[in-house]
């Protein structure tokens, strides 16, 4: 199910109670890029909530799921009530906007190659790491 369309004007943002869902940005041709896969306890849609742009990308469920709304109105009062929330919140976006700038870095400055063996050694990383916790 199509739950934000890139381009949409919309005031809410959406946190998963349970299921999958998929961020990803399209062309004209229908060709598509993942961006990133939300699962339980995961947001989206706060980008629009902050600066009134229109959606930078589209939702699309990837199973059956259930979604939490919360309207601009709402979330801009919570925000003052738990100023926490906020906090969180920018250190979230900071994350994502650094994530961004590396991504740039290496399309822009590394080669073919050099950005394969960045990927296999972090997918290596990722799997050390998970065997560490089990």
């Amino acid at each position: 199910t199509t739950v934000i369309n890139e381009g949409d004007i919309s005031d809410s943002l959406y946190i998963i109670i349970s299921g999958r869902a998929k961020v990803f940005i399209s062309d004209e041709q229908g060709k598509e890029l993942m961006l990133k896969s939300l699962g339980k306890g995961d947001y989206f849609g706060e980008m629009s909530l902050l600066d009134e742009s229109p959606r930078s990308a589209s939702i699309t469920t990837l199973e059956d799921s259930l979604l939490a709304t919360i309207s601009k109105n709402n979330f801009i009062q919570c925000m003052l009530k738990h100023p926490d929330i906020a906090i969180s919140l920018s250190t979230e976006l900071c994350r994502r906007l650094r994530l961004t700038t590396e991504n740039l870095k290496d399309i822009a400055l590394t080669d073919g190659y050099g950005r394969i063996a960045k990927t296999l050694l972090q997918m290596e990383i990722g799997r050390a790491s998970c065997r560490e916790r089990v």
